[in-house]
């Protein structure tokens, strides 16, 4: 899941509001919780899109509106506000969009077109030759395009290359994932983190002075120079 989080640009997260279910997934240990702690983890994700279906089994009730308020509520079995907003006869308090309306009217997110290539590979694997999978970051990638590997500076030859939906492609652009079968290199000289990028110097990625790490601490316990333990969740 982390892998996948780091991948992606907006997370949806789905939760149901039946009574119990949804309190508990807020509780310590709970399944939300948990998930919003991995997609924060993951790095990719800037947006959180938060789902509540089963709103009909509270009978749209405006009191169970106020515990989830700004999220997008939804019928599990009819799939109201799904692509089509919710009758006002059944809900009168929903003023805000439907989910796929919501989705389309979301601001693009900042691509790097014109920016030297990056595609950072955080897995690979060998199936028929070596594959490395990824997200372009910047620039694009053709079939065929000889391309740098860093840290080793190898030169490899991209054979062959498969979108998210296991269909091949001739090329992908800043923000697609993909998986690409490469050669000139084996699979045991790749290490999750090496990055792709263009071989020419002109379009060479710049270097950075200094880097930023981030990290996140869940459920830590924490001794005191007083001898008292704590317990912090962050």
């Amino acid at each position: 899941m982390i892998s996948g989080a780091a991948q992606a640009d907006v997370a949806v997260l789905v939760i149901s509001t039946r009574k119990g279910e949804f309190e508990m997934g807020f509780e310590k240990d709970g399944q939300t919780c948990e998930h919003i702690m991995l997609v924060k983890a993951g790095g990719g994700v800037s947006k959180l899109i938060v789902v509540v279906y089963r709103m009909d089994e509270s009978r749209f009730s405006g009191t169970r509106h106020d515990t989830t308020k700004y999220t997008i509520k939804l019928r599990p079995y009819t799939g109201a506000n799904l692509k089509d907003c919710i009758s006002k006869a059944a809900c009168p308090w929903y003023n805000d969009p439907w989910l796929l309306e919501f989705l389309d009217k979301m601001p693009m997110v900042d691509r790097g077109i014109h920016a030297p290539l990056m595609m950072p590979v955080p897995e690979k694997y060998k199936d028929m030759g070596t594959i490395v999978v990824g997200k372009i970051e910047s620039e694009h990638m053709r079939k065929g395009d000889t391309v740098l590997l860093m840290l080793n500076r190898d030169i490899v030859e991209g054979v062959a290359m498969y979108n998210k939906i296991e269909d091949e492609v001739t090329s992908a652009f800043c923000g697609d994932n993909v998986r690409i079968r490469i050669r000139g290199i084996d699979d045991e000289d790749i290490t999750p983190g090496f990055v792709f990028t263009s071989p020419n110097k002109q379009r060479l990625m710049t270097h950075c002075k200094d880097i930023y790490r981030q990290r996140l601490l869940s459920h830590a316990r924490i001794q005191r120079s007083d001898g008292q333990i704590y317990r912090m969740d962050a």
